[in-house]
């Protein structure tokens, strides 16, 4: 194909030095195609691409893939390829934040890096006692051999909650596992109002 389009030549190979850039423009139009999906990874609103965030399901109007990558995906829908954004400079947050004189701040989880913390801020952490005593139990992880066994896992512990009427929340970080859950799961869960 890229012999036909003239981009490669008959006895050139594709992986010489002097077609990295070639190389590097296939790799990027593969991934496009191959790893991005439209309505997944990204959406094109106002003939743009626009990133979808997989934790939060929102789009990233201000984000775009580096290396070619955004540009290969606006060439497989069609719309105007904007071009790369250069970077000029870049920094850790860590070294960004050892810019300030002062730090602090809290979270509810800062006391499990306390070391990190410690180690390259110079800051201690200080666990703040909860006001009331709390009701989260803690469980191990568990870990299941095949999806079969643990999507039965999750229909039982669904199952469990609906039969006592405690609340749950069903959350992923991508719509694409959960369409291709198998499909005890689907008829035996999706029906179910919660």
């Amino acid at each position: 194909m890229l012999i036909e389009a003239g981009l490669l030549q008959g006895d050139d190979s594709l992986y010489a030095a002097t077609n990295l850039g070639l190389l590097h423009h296939v790799h990027s139009g593969l991934r496009a195609h191959v790893l991005f999906h439209k309505d997944v990874e990204y959406i094109v609103q106002e003939g743009q691409v626009v990133l979808i965030d997989e934790h939060t399901g929102r789009t990233m109007p201000a984000e775009r893939l580096s290396e070619g990558l955004h540009q290969a995906i606006e060439a497989k829908e069609g719309v105007r390829i904007q071009s790369e954004s250069q970077t000029l400079a870049s920094t850790t947050f860590q070294n960004f934040f050892r810019l300030y004189d002062k730090l602090a701040g809290m979270t509810g989880t800062a006391d499990t890096e306390a070391f990190e913390f410690r180690q390259i801020y110079g800051l201690d952490c200080v666990v703040i006692p909860t006001n009331v005593p709390m009701r989260r139990d803690d469980l191990n992880d568990l870990v299941y051999l095949t999806r079969e066994e643990k999507f039965e896992a999750i229909i039982e512990d669904v199952r469990a909650c609906i039969d006592s009427g405690a609340p749950f929340w069903w959350a992923q970080p991508r719509w694409r596992p959960l369409k291709s859950s198998p499909k005890p799961f689907k008829s035996r869960v999706s029906s179910t109002r919660y």
